[in-house]
Order: C-alpha cells, then sequence, then structure tokens
C-alpha cells in the first residue's frame, strides 16, 4: 500500500516485545484464580461495550486482538480469550503467501512465472495440477486469487511448492509461535499430508523457460507426534458428517488439523502492513514492489482481477470480508482475510487512519454453529458471524479513536 511505504520515522520493536505487550493485556486462567480471571475477563468486554451475547456465551468461544497503531507505533493493544483452539481455516493463506514471497525472492523468481506439478503416490484432490499443466496459471494469479477469492487450490499448490517442513521452519524463525501447517485442502489422510509432489517453474518469454525445478519431498510422519498433542478440547459436536456424507453421532475430530494461534495471525498482518515494528531478522525478506502488491491484494475485490483463467463473476465483492468497506475510512477500504470452516469464522482486518502510520488493527474468531453437527456445511456465518464482526469492529474502531 503506497500511503504505509513512505512511513520513515517507525520505532523499531522486536517481535518478543510486542508479544510480550499483548501478553500483558491478555488473562489466562493458568495464570489467575477462577474468580479473578472472571472479572477481568469481563473487563475487557465491559471497556469495549461487548455486550452481545456472541461475545459473552462461552458456546461461542470468542476470541481477539485489538491493535491502535499511532505514527507508527502500537499505543495500545487487547485481547481476549486467545487460549482457546479455533480453526484457522482460509487464515492459513496468509504466512503461506508470505513465505512464497520470500522463497520467491531468494530465488530471483518473477511473479510471472508459473509453476507446473507432476503426482507422485497421488491422494485426494489432485485439480491443482491439472490447472498447472493446463492454464499454466503464473504466481502472481495464483496470489490474486488465493487471497481475493480464497482458493483452495493455489493453497494446495503453493502447499507443495514450498514443502512442510520448510513452510514451519521459516515461520517458526520468524519468531511466530505454535503454528503448524502441515495440511493441504486436497482431503489427504494425515500422513499423506506430509508428501509433496514435484514441479518445474517456467518464465514465458516467447517460448516456456525452465528456471527452477524442484523434487517430490517426503517429511517423516514423526512430525505430527513430535508437533502435536492430542485433545479432547479438538473434539467437536453432538454429532457430525462422515466422509460417506452421513450424519452420526459423536463428535468430529479436529486434531492433527491447523493450528495457527490467533495473536500470532495478528502479527502477521502487523509484520506486513508494519516491518519496522520487527527487529531486522525477523522481517520478511520480500521485494518492496511484492510487499505492496501483497497489501494492496488484502483490500481487493473479486471485480477487480483482470487476467484470470476463468470468470470470477459469481463472487459477490463483500463474500470474503465481514468488517466492510466504507467511505469514511481513510482508503475507503479494509485490509484482510477471512476464514470460514467447520462451524469457526475468523477475520484479520487492518484499516489505515487518516495519517502516516495511523491505523487500526483487528483478528478475532468465533464458533457458530447451533445446529452442534460438524462438516455438514450449516454453520450460521451469515445470520450471526457477519453481523457481530461489523458490530465488533466498529467497538474497537470507538477504542481506537479514543
Amino acid at each position: 500500500m503506497s500511503q504505509l511505504s513512505r512511513i520513515m520515522t517507525m520505532m523499531k520493536w522486536t517481535l518478543s516485545i510486542f508479544l510480550g505487550f499483548l501478553a500483558s493485556c491478555s488473562h489466562s486462567q493458568s495464570q489467575l484464580p477462577e474468580k479473578a480471571d472472571e472479572i477481568i475477563e469481563t473487563s475487557v468486554l465491559d471497556s469495549l461495550g461487548l455486550d452481545m451475547e456472541v461475545a459473552r456465551d462461552a458456546k461461542y468461544r470468542f476470541q481477539f486482538v485489538a491493535s491502535s497503531i499511532k505514527e507508527g507505533k502500537v499505543q495500545k493493544a487487547v485481547s481476549y480469550g486467545t487460549d482457546q483452539y479455533y480453526f484457522p481455516a482460509s487464515l492459513v493463506k496468509l504466512p503461506a503467501a508470505l513465505v512464497l514471497l520470500e522463497i520467491l525472492n531468494e530465488k530471483n523468481i518473477s511473479l510471472n512465472a508459473f509453476p507446473v506439478f507432476d503426482t507422485v503416490q497421488a491422494c485426494g484432490s489432485t485439480k491443482f495440477v491439472d490447472i498447472s499443466r493446463r492454464q499454466h496459471v503464473n504466481f502472481k494469479q495464483m496470489l490474486e486469487e488465493l487471497l481475493v477469492v480464497s482458493d483452495n487450490h493455489f493453497y494446495n499448490a503453493i502447499y507443495h511448492f514450498i514443502p512442510p517442513e520448510e513452510l514451519n521452519r521459516r515461520i517458526e524463525e520468524k519468531g511466530f509461535e505454535g503454528v503448524k501447517i502441515y495440511r493441504a485442502f486436497t482431503g489427504c489422510e494425515p500422513f499423506d499430508q506430509l508428501r509433496t509432489y514435484p514441479c518445474k517453474v517456467y518464465e514465458f518469454d516467447e517460448d516456456p523457460r525452465p528456471v527452477y525445478s524442484q523434487e517430490a519431498a517426503i517429511l517423516d510422519t514423526g512430525v505430527l507426534s513430535e508437533k502435536y498433542d492430542y485433545s479432547k478440547e479438538r473434539l467437536f459436536g453432538s454429532k457430525h458428517e462422515n466422509s460417506e456424507g452421513d450424519i452420526v453421532d459423536g463428535p468430529f475430530n479436529l486434531n492433527y488439523q491447523l493450528e495457527i494461534p490467533l495473536d500470532q495471525v495478528h502479527s502477521m498482518m502487523l509484520s506486513l502492513y508494519y516491518p519496522e515494528l520487527f527487529s531486522i531478522e525477523k522481517q520478511w525478506k520480500i521485494r518492496s514492489e511484492d510487499f505492496l502488491f501483497l497489501q494492496d491484494l488484502l483490500g481487493m475485490y473479486p471485480s477487480e482481477i483482470k487476467g484470470t483463467y476463468r470468470s470470477l463473476k459469481r463472487f459477490d465483492d463483500f463474500e470474503y470480508k465481514y468488517v466492510l468497506n466504507k467511505e469514511d475510512y481513510a482508503e475507503g477500504r479494509t485490509f484482510g482475510k477471512l476464514g470460514l470452516s467447520y462451524g469457526f469464522a475468523s477475520e484479520t482486518v487492518y484499516v489505515p487512519s487518516e495519517g502516516v502510520g495511523n491505523g487500526v488493527l483487528l483478528t478475532y474468531s468465533v464458533y457458530v454453529n447451533s445446529n452442534d453437527v460438524v462438516n455438514d456445511g450449516e454453520y450460521d456465518y451469515e445470520t450471526v458471524a457477519r453481523p457481530f464482526g461489523e458490530v465488533l469492529f466498529a467497538k474497537v474502531l470507538e477504542w481506537h479513536n479514543k
């Protein structure tokens, strides 16, 4: 985003300082007696005027982090309930995009290059392989559809282009903790998710010219027992839809799935729009023009994507935004990513304020599944989560402006 690229006076805070600041604003049950914790947690909601049932009733599993940024510095931050598990769904596409751009920079591969995949011991959906072979979709368009219309096939392509061992290593090296990305959206079994397909990358001059090749990769299955702890807290619902499409009794198992703590998603957004808040070694090594491209993508409408290999007319401009654009925002629009799956609705959204280096960042999640059946596709996203997201941001914006 051009405005943010001109920030010259940002204070350099390390990631550890920022996370420590957030930690001072949150209150985990392990640190306080139960009654004291309830009083402090409630006071957080009271201070923002959040008296809605969705914020107060534990069944919605509401959690959020908010930061008020003024003159390039985080002036204040607040968080609530972030020790709870939630399923991040498409929020995983944000770190995938950041790591992809860092790798393309390191390997001197342009956004106009395109990968072509092959399969080895294929499992689940391989549509992303077919698209790569038939359509030659370049990285630029992959990122556009990944973030603007939340395309799962291009997330799968990026997951196979960046094997999970490297993807998670790079994220950890940047200081983000508790992130576990060992799954694509292909429907494969957990162990099969640890095997990625080979690919070749081409630049297109007059004819396709190979510039990079990558062999298939297999990650040791021991990583699942090493990185994950099985927990009953990841069992959801009184019933669920099984792989045969039948509704059966018993909870749905979200163990060994994607995990990105909400405060870490929040910090990733902060690292994208305010990189100078982080120490040099924690900043993403991304070309400046690609940084601006990614920042702008998070604010784009589907109707603004040009040159796609398919029609995007079926996507409403606000389908993947709960906190909607408004004329009275500094740039007239919001910048963020929405994740929807298994009844969890989660969004991270940044809105610039007037003046250089000013804005508010909100990251939140709610669980909206009134029928208590998981994996049936029937959730309360539009009736509960969307209107709540709008009200929540309005309250946080008031807090930011005080």
